[in-house]
């Protein structure tokens, strides 16, 4: 009996270290990349209607990413970005009801953690998906609006990413990619003045943005 026990614990074993060499041959290994390309506000933060309080005024802008990706699984991991983002204003005379200070413009910088998926599709090309969410620390410039000011003012609030995006390898180590995020935020402000100086309501604005990517990334 005792001997029996003894020959089915090691055949538990030696299956047990192969599945574990096999899971560790099969999982993907880190990846770090760095992507940047332009950044298209959507919705109210794209709008320059002097008459409408919501409007961000943002122009095209740019945005940068730098992404850390350690899997747990073959296909299924955890992602960390650092994300970058700024854009100008369009600059409309305060006669109109709305000015924004010429040359200023958003700035945000922050980080965001998620799952991120993967799926190959062929020696060379895979896909991948990633849901984040993190704080961003958004700038905002100077904006005139119905007898109120928002001075420069700096708020951290939380942000939601979805990416999806491809990559196609290049060497054994190094790929190429192209990706697309849709990215959300609702800072709200509290740096704003009347006319007169006193202090109005605070300010929120609504930020989502579609930032498209393109750049390297490095298998570690």
């Amino acid at each position: 009996m005792r001997k029996t026990f003894l020959t089915l614990a090691s055949l538990a074993i030696c299956l047990l270290s192969f599945a574990q060499d096999k899971a560790a041959k099969e999982k993907k290994k880190p990846t770090l990349s760095f992507t940047a390309g332009p950044s298209i506000p959507i919705g109210s933060f794209g709008e320059s209607d002097p008459l409408n309080v919501s409007s961000g005024m943002a122009k095209m802008g740019t945005s940068f990413s730098a992404t850390y990706t350690h899997f747990i699984q073959k296909d299924f991991g955890i992602a960390v970005s650092f994300l970058v983002n700024w854009y100008e204003t369009d600059t409309l005379l305060f006669s109109q009801g709305r000015a924004s200070k010429p040359g200023d413009n958003w700035q945000m910088v922050g980080f965001s953690v998620g799952p991120a998926f993967s799926r190959s599709f062929s020696k060379k090309l895979e896909g991948d998906f990633r849901l984040t969410g993190g704080f961003m620390n958004v700038n905002t410039p100077v904006l005139t609006y119905a007898l109120r000011t928002i001075k420069k003012d700096t708020r951290f609030t939380p942000v939601l990413q979805a990416e999806a995006g491809l990559n196609y390898s290049i060497g054994k180590k190094i790929y190429l990619l192209l990706n697309a995020a849709y990215m959300h935020m609702d800072p709200k402000f509290d740096a704003v003045l009347t006319i007169n100086g006193n202090a109005a309501d605070p300010y929120q604005q609504s930020i989502s943005v579609i930032n498209i990517r393109a750049g390297l990334g490095v298998r570690l």
